[in-house]
């Protein structure tokens, strides 16, 4: 699962935040918005999340990262998913991360 990996998290929205909530334990998370939450950056940072808002996200990722996740309304033509495509990142979202979290259930027969 997430163990040991470097997180991009892409959206500070509330399911950006579950995600670095869930995931900082026992990995290294940057996450990142365009918009300021004092409240949730001050949480999170308490947490040992790097935080950083800017408009300038796509520069923040490098080849160092194991995983981007985005918020499914992330289109798949912004700047910071097509250069994690450029450095063979998987890009998931919040909805997969926690989908490997379930119990293993047989969904489809």
């Amino acid at each position: 699962m997430f163990e040991n990996k470097k997180i991009f998290i892409l959206g500070m929205g509330r399911s950006g935040n579950s995600v670095a909530r869930l995931l900082h334990k026992k990995n290294e998370i940057l996450i990142t918005d365009l918009k300021s939450n004092k409240k949730d950056e001050e949480e999170l940072k308490d947490l040992g999340v790097k935080v950083c808002i800017t408009d300038k996200q796509a520069e923040l990722l490098d080849e160092s990262f194991d995983v981007l996740v985005k918020n499914p309304g992330v289109k798949l033509d912004n700047p910071v998913v097509l250069k994690a495509e450029k450095y063979n990142i998987p890009v998931i979202t919040e909805l997969e991360v926690a989908y490997r979290y379930l119990p293993k259930v047989k969904i489809i027969d």
